[in-house]
């Protein structure tokens, strides 16, 4: 023993390199950590990424609050037959969507959502055949009475044709809904009944469309009482780009409204009064 070194020295020289220069068991300082190459590259990180963490839980919930729940259940439903029905047959009328829509179930093959629901009609004539008066949209007019955006393929290609056995649209009170692309014609209110095309009670906008040979009344006989042959709004109206025409009232045979319009490159021409 001449290295001048007591029994048991080396063991714990060993000891203070295998921990950084600290006692076996016992923790390096702060200070002592701060020394390490990238301590500080390393903190600098983990707090960034705490903020960044916190920013981004917050802006969902923010998102999630304004977006509401029926946003992101709106349903996008796609007609898929011509004949006004109401079944069950595997398919998707225009009827079965609109009730879809108003009850936010599922109806036929149509899809179901929750809140402003869209429908989408690929061209083609859609004639209502259904008869009654009611307003449960089961028959007769399309009774609508919620928020519903309905996209046709164009005036020109997308035909709602009524038939004659009542009008085309009944837009109802609380009710706000855009229409586009569309023809809308042969809708017949029948007896004192008003609006041959659309009878609005709520907030309506139709656009790009063509409203023509609607009547109020009978198309044979227009009785006393029947007003606006192309549509009676007592709600909201926009007509934009739309052109209405050839219908017949007893009173208004274009357009009686009683509530507020605005028309936006639109026109309304041959629409006649009957006496």
């Amino acid at each position: 023993m001449t290295w001048g070194r007591r029994p048991g020295q080396f063991g714990q020289s060993v000891d203070r390199l295998t921990t950084g220069g600290s006692p076996a068991g016992v923790r390096p300082s702060a200070n002592a950590m701060r020394k390490i190459p990238g301590w500080y590259a390393l903190k600098t990180f983990q707090a960034l990424n705490t903020v960044i963490r916190a920013v981004i839980l917050g802006v969902a919930a923010l998102l999630l609050t304004f977006a509401g729940p029926n946003a992101a259940h709106a349903a996008a439903i796609a007609v898929t037959a011509t004949n006004d029905e109401l079944n069950t047959d595997g398919d998707c009328s225009l009827r079965e969507a609109i009730q879809a829509a108003n009850t936010d179930t599922g109806v036929d093959s149509c899809l179901s959502g929750n809140g402003a629901d869209t429908i989408m009609v690929p061209a083609g004539t859609y004639t209502l055949s259904l008869p009654s008066l009611e307003d449960s949209n089961t028959s007769g007019d399309l009774d609508i009475v919620g928020d519903l955006t309905i996209h046709g393929a164009g005036a020109a290609s997308t035909i709602i044709d009524g038939g004659d056995i009542d009008r085309v649209f009944d837009v109802q009170i609380g009710a706000n809904v855009a229409i586009s692309g569309l023809t809308i014609t042969n809708g017949s209110s029948g007896p004192a009944n008003d609006g041959g095309g659309i009878r609005n009670a709520g907030t309506l906008t139709v656009n790009s469309s063509v409203i023509d040979r609607n009547w109020a009344g009978n198309n044979d006989s227009y009785e006393s009482g029947a007003s606006g042959g192309e549509i009676f709004n007592s709600g909201v109206l926009t007509l934009i780009d739309t052109a209405v025409s050839d219908n017949d009232a007893l009173d208004g045979g274009g357009i009686v409204n009683t509530g507020s319009m605005v028309l936006t490159r639109s026109t309304i021409s041959d629409c006649w009064l009957s006496a």
